[in-house]
């Protein structure tokens, strides 16, 4: 791969990663101008269920679009692999820098948010989403540079098990909180209730988290690390 078109990608990818940052926030902007208007925190209120799947659609178009962009910038699987991660960690990190300053939020790194809703809502403090963001990053250049000096880029079995793991691990974190709600209240059937039990409502509304699980997150992130490390060096062997 030319290194002048490679480096000329990574850019145009971070810029519309940037770019698309913005739009995502501006979106939020005007969603808790409409429902936060003291600012946002927990518990949280009451979407109407038709907002809700407009919500979840916009998410299902987020991770559609950034894709698309990925297919279209990379050259095989692994290319486009990598170029999907870049865009996808950039876009999640300059979110949050767009936020700030818009509405000078988040307060600081350890502030609570929601962070996806599919399948499940995931909340967590915004510091955990950027390190996953960072991590995606680095795994994204160094496959694009590996490939661009043509080193043989392929991730065996026990590596993907690694990135598995350490990805179900950090996805239960982000949903513990919200899943535990559901079970314990025995409300994975009645769930599409919701829109008219106020009792179910209830229920959702008066949750606020209170301590995220900071010691399973590292270690799935240590997972991830590891994985990185061995693809790095088991690649390096091989052109």
């Amino acid at each position: 791969m030319d290194n002048v078109k490679k480096y000329n990608k990574l850019i145009f990818v971070t810029i519309f990663a940037v770019g698309f940052a913005l739009i995502e926030s501006a979106v939020v902007v005007y969603l808790r101008e409409l429902y936060f208007p003291e600012g946002f925190g927990f518990p949280l209120k009451f979407f109407k269920p038709s907002l809700y799947i407009v919500e979840i659609l916009r998410e299902i178009a987020t991770i559609i679009v950034l894709a698309a962009v990925a297919h279209l910038s990379g050259i095989n699987f692994y290319n486009r692999f990598a170029y999907f991660l870049i865009s996808f960690g950039v876009w999640d990190i300059f979110y949050y820098v767009w936020l700030k300053i818009f509405l000078n939020w988040p307060e600081s790194f350890l502030t609570w948010d929601v962070l996806f809703l599919i399948p499940i809502t995931w909340i967590g403090p915004v510091l955990a989403p950027i390190l996953c963001s960072i991590l995606m990053i680095k795994i994204g250049v160094l496959i694009i540079e590996l490939q661009s000096r043509n080193y043989r880029v392929k991730l065996k079995i026990y590596e993907w098990l690694l990135l598995f793991t350490g990805s179900l691990i950090i996805f239960i974190t982000f949903t513990y909180d919200y899943a535990s709600l559901i079970i314990k209240n025995n409300l994975l059937t009645r769930l599409s209730e919701i829109r008219y039990n106020p009792e179910l409502q209830e229920i959702f509304l008066s949750f606020a988290p209170t301590r995220f699980s900071w010691e399973y997150f590292i270690l799935g992130y240590i997972l991830l690390v590891l994985a990185t490390i061995s693809f790095g060096f088991n690649s390096l062997k091989e052109k």
